[in-house]
């Protein structure tokens, strides 16, 4: 995959940091180019630049004034249930499930054009989210007796 491919992936997903990352390494620093393969932004994920690079994207975030556009998130939780919650990102997600007595095992993105039935109706995600301020709780799915797996 290259840098070009995952970076649409991320502006798809509201994946902030991984678009600030990426921009920062093509178009600041100019050591990559979006047509290289994804293994060469390794290098940037070790242990060892992790302080050095926090405070770079940081600093580089502010400078192009971003800030993330909350979003929707799908957590699974301990009691048989998924949370559909929109916050500003997937850490206030979990904050927000165990504010609510729910222990998170898995956090996943929710895209705006996700269906979703309320009242034998059919409404988008993007639908039930517009107007209203994070952290929300949209909805709760109980799983039942089913079984989750790879969580």
């Amino acid at each position: 995959m290259t840098i070009k491919e995952l970076f649409k992936q991320a502006v798809e997903q509201n994946l902030l940091d991984l678009q600030i990352l990426i921009m920062f390494l093509v178009y600041e620093k100019q050591v990559l180019t979006m047509d290289d393969d994804t293994k060469e932004l390794d290098l940037y994920f070790l242990e060892k630049h992790h302080k050095r690079m926090r405070k770079l994207l940081l600093e580089y975030k502010a400078k192009l004034k971003m800030k993330e556009k909350p979003c929707a998130w799908k957590v699974y939780t301990n009691k048989n249930e998924i949370l559909y919650v929109y916050t500003e990102n997937e850490l206030q997600a979990r904050t927000f499930a165990i504010s609510m007595k729910y222990e998170p095992l898995k956090v996943a993105y929710v895209p705006e054009e996700e269906l979703m039935t309320v009242n034998d109706t059919n409404i988008t995600i993007g639908e039930l989210i517009k107007g209203k301020q994070v952290p929300y709780l949209i909805g709760i799915y109980e799983l039942g007796n089913y079984k989750m797996e790879g969580i």
